[in-house]
């Protein structure tokens, strides 16, 4: 089969497409033909050693995918081959098949294409565990997401709305906060302009955000404690900006807020979140025209390391695709 390789750590553009054996299937897993597989940051930080965790080489980047299923592991119930199904896997999504234990997998709506599909499992799944399971999201709340134009971020934006939030997107570039808007953003933000607490200000009459999303860190994470209200909540779910920041803890106290760590994947290896409720919910959304995935670029599987690296570089709006 052919598979995106990382037989290195280094610059993206070492990737190799290459024609490799089909991984073993153990008990419990299922093998799937990928149709598309979804990018994300953290694509880009694995094959240049710079994520938290190192897969032995050589191995393939891509760890969302949607396909069918070729064949199930013994003990795997629910599954058979010729399903359509979606799922994570912590590596190996950017090639013709993929490996992944069952639990990790969903099955799919019969109205959903594969390439919006791909793209439910990171984005839409992460920005359900952070508002609603960690953020305790409620109906009529001032909402901030920060780098609202990315996957994450976008996907929040538009979750947030359908929970009747007024949300205010937040990000560096004017032309792709316009998507923000258009997924339900009450207000927009370019952080170029001006101080992230004036603009929340101004949001919120001076009453501070209920609840704020940082996948982004820096000095936009700290400037996020101090446009926190009463009691808000400031969701740490990353750090784009590649600087993790310091946080006043002070500020915490005067304003009774909570700083709340947001680790979907433990999460799930835990098995301590809503995950199946949360994907039937958005499979329903998603058919009833309530949530619209932005698609901003597709790439086929031997253009990957292109599509890694707009990635990287933010020339993506939204979710890019990978189409096996």
């Amino acid at each position: 089969m052919k598979t995106l390789l990382c037989k290195t750590f280094g610059p993206v553009d070492n990737l190799v497409l290459e024609e490799v054996e089909r991984p073993p299937l153990h008990a419990g897993e299922v093998r799937v033909a990928v149709r598309a597989a979804g990018l994300n940051f953290p694509d880009g930080l694995v094959v240049q050693g710079l994520y938290q965790i190192r897969p032995h080489l050589p191995f393939a980047p891509g760890s969302e995918f949607a396909g069918v299923v070729l064949e199930v592991g013994a003990g795997v119930n629910g599954f058979a081959p010729g399903d359509r199904v979606f799922g994570l896997t912590s590596f190996g999504a950017f090639a013709e098949q993929v490996v992944a234990p069952a639990w990790r997998l969903n099955r799919m709506h019969d109205d959903i294409g594969f390439d919006s599909a791909a793209i439910l499992s990171m984005a839409y799944g992460a920005a359900m565990y952070a508002l609603f399971d960690r953020g305790g999201l409620q109906t009529g709340e001032a909402v901030v997401i920060l780098g609202a134009t990315g996957g994450v971020g976008l996907a929040a934006v538009e979750l947030a709305a359908i929970a009747g939030a007024r949300v205010l997107a937040v990000d560096g570039d004017d032309e792709r906060l316009a998507h923000a808007r258009a997924r339900g953003a009450e207000a927009v933000f370019n952080y170029r302009t001006g101080a992230l607490k004036t603009a929340v200000a101004a949001f919120t009459e001076d009453k501070g955000a209920a609840l704020i999303l940082d996948p982004v860190g820096g000095t936009l994470g700290e400037e996020a404690v101090r446009s926190l209200g009463w009691k808000g909540r400031l969701l740490v779910f990353g750090f784009a900006s590649g600087t993790i920041p310091r946080i006043e803890t002070n500020r915490l106290m005067l304003k009774g807020a909570s700083l709340v760590g947001v680790f979907w994947g433990e999460s799930q290896r835990r098995s301590d979140n809503n995950d199946a409720s949360n994907f039937d919910r958005l499979q329903n959304w998603y058919v009833e025209g309530r949530i619209q995935p932005h698609i901003g670029a597709r790439y086929p599987l031997d253009r990957g390391a292109e599509a890694i690296q707009a990635l990287l570089d933010g020339r993506i709006a939204g979710k890019g695709v990978i189409l096996v």
